[in-house]
């Protein structure tokens, strides 16, 4: 009985390997690895390397006079792409942009209130008085879908605040 490379019990010949297309392909060397495996041992040790590079600067916010003039500050926050209960942390923002870059992490920015009085929010003809602490929740609300534990981080929402 003669066997074709097409065959249905997917008989693979020696020295002959399948492709991703179903098609077989011979191998050079009988000794050699399928190149997909080859390519695929080399981009997961490129990314083993990429991941070691990255050391996180955590740092808090050095708040000076003029931002308690303005009233808030951006806080950046970073956290593992692939696993939402991983730890969070703050970092500058000299160091966010190098992790907006990056596909392993999540950068979440927000506007902080540091100081000031209450703050009005006007919704359609709707005019509703929020503290400085019901603004920084909102902005901690507005990137829960990026970080949703950011708010157990942050458990004092007048962090920084000075009247």
């Amino acid at each position: 009985m003669d066997r074709k490379l097409t065959d249905p019990n997917n008989y693979i010949p020696n020295g002959w390997f399948k492709l991703p297309n179903g098609k077989l392909a011979r191998k050079s060397d009988t000794n050699q690895e399928n190149p997909m495996v080859t390519n695929y041992k080399s981009l997961l040790n490129k990314s083993k390397q990429e991941f070691k590079d990255i050391k996180i600067r955590q740092s808090k916010p050095e708040l000076l006079e003029k931002d308690y003039k303005v009233g808030s500050i951006k806080r950046y926050f970073i956290q593992k792409s692939n696993d939402k209960e991983s730890p969070i942390y703050e970092v500058n923002r000299r160091e966010s942009s190098k992790y907006s870059r990056s596909t392993r992490y999540n950068l979440a920015v927000i506007d902080w209130v540091i100081s000031g009085g209450d703050n009005y929010k006007i919704t359609d003809d709707v005019t509703q008085v929020l503290t400085p602490e019901q603004m920084n929740q909102l902005s901690i609300a507005n990137v829960s879908n990026i970080m949703p534990n950011l708010k157990l981080y942050l458990p004092n929402l007048l962090q920084y605040y000075k009247r």
